[in-house]
């Protein structure tokens, strides 16, 4: 079977031609802390934050170097813009390829998915038929506002104590929760970096399956 064909997207130009819109958005992304919502959709309508996910599951799959540029032309517009798509960037990006495929292809077939993360271990998870009850606050998830999913780490604990890999290490998971399921705690007051939307992330006994870890 012969392999499909690449078709390869030029970002950066598209970047580039999303430089006076993001400018145009820059003080209202100051004063609400947060991205336009106008911003967003263009970003996603271009495929922006997902540049750096698998192209196996729709993905840009570009190489570091055209990442890094495609951010530092949105960055040279207005820097909390450009900052809140870097992290918007890595967390689609590395979610995709730490994912089920069966579930990324499904998950990343939205044109506007955005995700969220804060990938310190911050939540408590305890196991729970086929998956984990979780809870936590996490901070400083920038572009939590426009995200489906929010992405967080988790210390494993068994009978009220934290639970360890045979190695003696502290057992990690990370966990994907939908936008229904997570809080977003409004405390990013700032006076640097005001737009992009950096507030805390909390999550009470929310039952998260396998799938999702």
């Amino acid at each position: 079977m012969p392999l499909p064909m690449v078709i390869e997207v030029d970002y950066l130009s598209r970047a580039r031609d999303l430089q006076d819109l993001v400018r145009g958005g820059a003080d209202e992304a100051e004063a609400e802390r947060r991205v336009a919502d106008r911003v967003v959709a263009a970003f996603c309508d271009a495929g922006l934050y997902k540049i750096a996910a698998p192209r196996a599951i729709g993905g840009g799959e570009t190489d570091p170097e055209t990442q890094i540029r495609v951010i530092e032309a949105i960055a040279r517009a207005d820097g909390a813009t450009g900052w809140t798509l870097m992290i918007g960037v890595e967390n689609v990006g590395i979610l995709g390829s730490a994912l089920d495929p069966e579930l990324a292809r499904r998950l990343y077939a939205d044109p506007a998915l955005v995700v969220a993360g804060a990938l310190n271990p911050l939540g408590r998870a305890v196991g729970e038929g086929d998956g984990f009850r979780i809870s936590g606050r996490w901070p400083f998830a920038s572009g939590c506002d426009a995200a489906q999913y929010f992405w967080g780490q988790c210390i494993v604990e068994q009978d009220g104590e934290r639970a360890h890999e045979e190695d003696g290490r502290v057992r990690l998971i990370e966990c994907v929760v939908p936008r229904a399921e997570f809080t977003i705690a409004d405390t990013w007051r700032v006076s640097g970096l005001r737009g992009s939307g950096s507030h805390d992330i909390e999550i009470d006994d929310v039952w998260v399956p396998s799938s999702h870890v």
